[in-house]
C-alpha cells in the first residue's frame, strides 16, 4: 500500500514538473515573438522602403609574359614572366531608402597586399533626373576609366587610357539623366587625388565635365564593353570630356611649401556601337601641361576596339591605341 501511494506521488511531481515545463516553454515563445514584433516595428522605423546593403568583392589572378625593349644605357630585363593578383577588391553599397545612397570600398595592393581606400561616396536622387554625389570616386573624364573593372572588354584598360586618366579624385559631382542624353560636373582637387589632405593636394581647383548622347538603345548597355549574342539590339552613343585644373595656391608639405603654378587641360571624345554579340569603340584623347617658367606639353592618343561574341560564353576582341607624346619635352627622344 505504501508503495503504491508512492509512486503516485512520484508521477504527481513529474506530471506538475511538466506541465510547469510546458507553461515555461508556452511563456518563453510568447516573450521570444513580442520580441522579434517589437524589433520588425523598430527595424521598420528607422529603414524606410527601399533599403538595401550588399558586400561585395572581385579579384583577377593572372598568369604574365612582359616583353620590352631596353631603355638607353640601361641593362634591365627585356622579358618579365610570373602570376600576378592583378587586384582584390572588397566594398559596401546600398540605398538608405529611395533619394539616398552610398558606396564604400578599397583594394589590396598587389605589392605589399597592404589595404587602401578607393571609394567613398555618398548621393542624394533628386526628382526630374537630377541627383548630387560627394566623396572620393572616378572623376567623369574618359569612359574606359569609368567602366567597371569587371566589365572591359580585355583583360585590362589600355595604354591610353593610362596617360590620360584623371582617376579618383575628392570632390562634388552633380548628375541628369533623361531619356536620351545625360551630363556629370564635377568640383574636385585635381588629377590622381586618392586619399589625399588639403595639405597635401596638387591643384588649387579642378573641374570635370561629361556629356553623353545616346542615338538607340538603353544606358544599361553601355555599363559595360561587351554585348551579348541575346543583347536587346542595336545601339550607339557618343560622349565627350573636359577636365581642368590649376595649381599654385595650396600649401605643400615639402620642402619648397607651395606647388608650381601649372594649368592642365584634358579633353577626349569616344564613339560605342553595339549589336547582337558584337560591340566597337574608339577614343581621342589629347592634353596640355603648362607649368609657370617651364615647357608646355602638348600629349595625343587614340584607341579604337572591338569584340564579337562566337559563342554564347566565348568573345574574340582586338585593340589597338597609340600614344603621340609632345617631342619638345625634356628628355624625348622623338
Amino acid at each position: 500500500m505504501k508503495l503504491t501511494t508512492k509512486m503516485m506521488m512520484v508521477a504527481g511531481a513529474v506530471s506538475a514538473f511538466a506541465g510547469l515545463a510546458t507553461a515555461d516553454s508556452d511563456q518563453g515563445r510568447a516573450y521570444a515573438a513580442d520580441l522579434m514584433s517589437d524589433a520588425q516595428s523598430r527595424a521598420s522605423l528607422l529603414a524606410d522602403e527601399g533599403t538595401s546593403m550588399k558586400v561585395y568583392g572581385y579579384t583577377q589572378f593572372r598568369w604574365m609574359y612582359n616583353s620590352r625593349d631596353d631603355a638607353p644605357g640601361s641593362d634591365s630585363q627585356d622579358g618579365t614572366t610570373g602570376f600576378q593578383a592583378r587586384y582584390t577588391k572588397l566594398g559596401v553599397k546600398g540605398d538608405i531608402n529611395t533619394n539616398w545612397s552610398y558606396n564604400v570600398m578599397g583594394s589590396f595592393n598587389r605589392s605589399g597586399g597592404s589595404f587602401g581606400l578607393d571609394d567613398a561616396w555618398g548621393q542624394y536622387r533628386f526628382d526630374q533626373g537630377w541627383s548630387v554625389r560627394w566623396g572620393q570616386f572616378k572623376a567623369p573624364l574618359l569612359r574606359e576609366e569609368l567602366v567597371s573593372d569587371t566589365n572591359q572588354l580585355a583583360f585590362d584598360r589600355s595604354i591610353f587610357n593610362a596617360a590620360f586618366s584623371t582617376g579618383r579624385t575628392q570632390g562634388v559631382q552633380f548628375m541628369y539623366e533623361a531619356d536620351q542624353w545625360r551630363f556629370k560636373g564635377m568640383l574636385n582637387d585635381g588629377a590622381v587625388e586618392l586619399n589625399s589632405d588639403i595639405a597635401d593636394e596638387s591643384a588649387d581647383i579642378g573641374l570635370t565635365a561629361r556629356f553623353e548622347y545616346k542615338g538607340a538603345g538603353d544606358w544599361k548597355q553601355f555599363e559595360d564593353f561587351t554585348s551579348w549574342q541575346s543583347a536587346a539590339g542595336f545601339a550607339w552613343m557618343i560622349g565627350g570630356a573636359v577636365h581642368f585644373q590649376t595649381g599654385g595656391s595650396t600649401f605643400q608639405n615639402n620642402a619648397a611649401g607651395k606647388t608650381d603654378e601649372t594649368d592642365v587641360i584634358v579633353y577626349t571624345i569616344d564613339g560605342s556601337l553595339e549589336g547582337n554579340g558584337w560591340n566597337a569603340f574608339a577614343a581621342f584623347a589629347g592634353s596640355r601641361v603648362d607649368p609657370d617658367g617651364g615647357t608646355e606639353a602638348d600629349d595625343f592618343g587614340f584607341l579604337i576596339q572591338g569584340g564579337i561574341m562566337v559563342a554564347p560564353q566565348n568573345e574574340l576582341f582586338a585593340r589597338y591605341d597609340v600614344i603621340i607624346p609632345d617631342g619638345d619635352r625634356a628628355g624625348d627622344e622623338g
